[in-house]
């Protein structure tokens, strides 16, 4: 999440998404900052997004990442909020901290194994189709054992969770409560 960012359209489906997604229980959002930013920011996003942050420390390239995201433990829900997105099977050697990598997500589940991962991503490349991407994303981690779905838009979200029915219901209240169009949802449970 950058700051030069802060109350644009993405922002608002974060809040929204949240909102909808309330009756699961509470939220903690990761902003996964890249850069230092003032308290008055930090009140600002959560206030606007309402929900706590878990951290305000910087992401580097020479971030301890195992150790940076050790604070989603002690939360039951959470958003991770990546500058760029997802990127699975990172190369040793890359370090961005605009991206979320699936070796830094798999813990966070796994200590959380009643709890659902939202996962802000715009990481997909040209040349192929969003559907194809998120796809693939999704059969990386069910093939982990996490059951999951995936909402296409221009604001893009994987929703994960190690217990089927927790994906589910998250998946019902989206599309069978708040109606958004089944269309825009990948999934593989039916």
């Amino acid at each position: 999440m950058k700051p030069c960012f802060f109350g644009d359209s993405y922002d608002i489906v974060k809040r929204t998404l949240l909102e909808w997604l309330r009756p699961l229980g509470n939220w903690a959002v990761h902003p996964m900052f890249t850069e230092e930013v003032r308290d008055e920011f930090v009140s600002g996003f959560s206030s606007l997004i309402d929900a706590p942050l878990i951290s305000v420390e910087v992401l580097r390239p020479s971030t301890d990442r195992q150790s940076y995201f050790s604070s989603c433990a002690s939360h039951r829900h959470v958003l991770l909020d990546p500058n760029t997105g997802l990127k699975i099977r990172r190369d040793q050697s890359e370090r961005s901290p605009d991206h979320l990598f699936d070796s830094d997500l798999v813990p966070i589940m796994n200590v959380r194994p009643e709890g659902l991962t939202m996962v802000f991503d715009q990481s997909l490349s040209r040349g192929r189709t969003v559907k194809e991407q998120l796809e693939e994303k999704l059969a990386h981690f069910r093939a982990q054992g996490f059951s999951g779905f995936a909402y296409s838009s221009h604001a893009c979200f994987l929703f994960l969770a190690r217990e089927l029915a927790t994906a589910e219901y998250a998946h019902h209240l989206l599309c069978g409560e708040r109606r958004l169009p089944k269309e825009r949802f990948l999934h593989h449970w039916d």
